[in-house]
């Protein structure tokens, strides 16, 4: 059976992220900090597969902001998260954003994952405010397991999508660990003010688009616009979850889940747990 860990210092970070969030739902006030006008005034750091990529298409179209692509003139850079691009230097990384008269950004989904990066990112952008967007980490995992089938460019990429779902699961840290969001927020609160991170839940995003955006927006300081695109990637499986695979996968969520609601002070109702 695989065991997800929990964390004895719950109670102590939960207080200092209570210390914060008075309310529910109520976006942190990012503080006012003197900009680099060549680093990224704010990051998408994940989760992947939780509406990352709509949060960057409609930030990407605001007259504020310039969202910064690689040479692919694709959104993810794969600066802290990606040796071959770490070791060349932050100079390599400058070069990407050229519109200091905008609010500057990047995303890129695995940044939160890992703790080098996230070590990686308070190095270079301590005054970066971070956006994370969680989803049900069973449902996350099934989206992106589905995507990796599904996608000829992206078959074969990683050894779980050659498995079956529940066994890719509960084999392969890479698909299941992602989800484990309160260990991951819990590291980015020793590294960044709370003020500095915006939660988004990518259920609610879902049926509230234009809330969430604009409450992005106010966190970011920018002025209010449409949020045009409403949903991204929205592919059809081949078969639904099955049902009784879910509940097995969820409780074993349970306890990490817990751990994240309360770091948050609060459930996620949408997550139907």
């Amino acid at each position: 059976m695989v065991r997800l860990p929990g964390n004895p210092q719950r109670r102590r970070v939960t207080l200092v992220w209570r210390m914060f969030s008075s309310r529910r739902d109520r976006p942190a006030q990012a503080p006012v900090v003197v900009r680099d006008p060549s680093l990224p005034d704010f990051l998408i750091v994940g989760a992947q597969k939780a509406g990352t990529n709509m949060l960057t298409r409609n930030l990407g179209r605001h007259p504020g902001v310039f969202m910064a692509t690689n040479q692919q003139n694709r959104p993810e850079l794969h600066f802290f998260d990606a040796d071959q691009n770490w070791r060349r230097g932050e100079a390599w990384y400058r070069d990407h954003f050229s519109q200091p008269d905008k609010l500057q950004g990047e995303k890129t989904p695995k940044y939160m994952f890992t703790a080098e990066s996230r070590e990686r990112m308070a190095k270079v952008v301590p005054r970066a405010r971070l956006i994370v967007s969680l989803r049900n980490p069973v449902d996350r995992a099934y989206s992106a397991w589905n995507f990796y089938n599904q996608q000829p460019s992206a078959r074969g990429k990683n050894p779980w999508s050659q498995l079956p779902f529940r066994e890719s699961f509960l084999t392969y840290p890479d698909l299941r660990d992602r989800g484990l969001y309160a260990q991951q927020l819990r590291h980015l609160l020793e590294l960044y003010p709370r003020e500095q991170i915006h939660i988004i839940i990518a259920e609610r995003m879902r049926v509230d688009p234009d809330g969430t955006y604009a409450q992005l927006l106010a966190f970011l300081d920018l002025e209010p616009a449409a949020c045009t695109v409403k949903s991204t990637h929205q592919r059809t499986y081949d078969q639904p979850m099955d049902q009784d695979v879910r509940r097995e996968l969820l409780d074993l969520f349970a306890g990490p889940n817990g751990d994240l609601f309360g770091l948050l002070g609060h459930d996620i109702p949408e997550w139907g747990l």
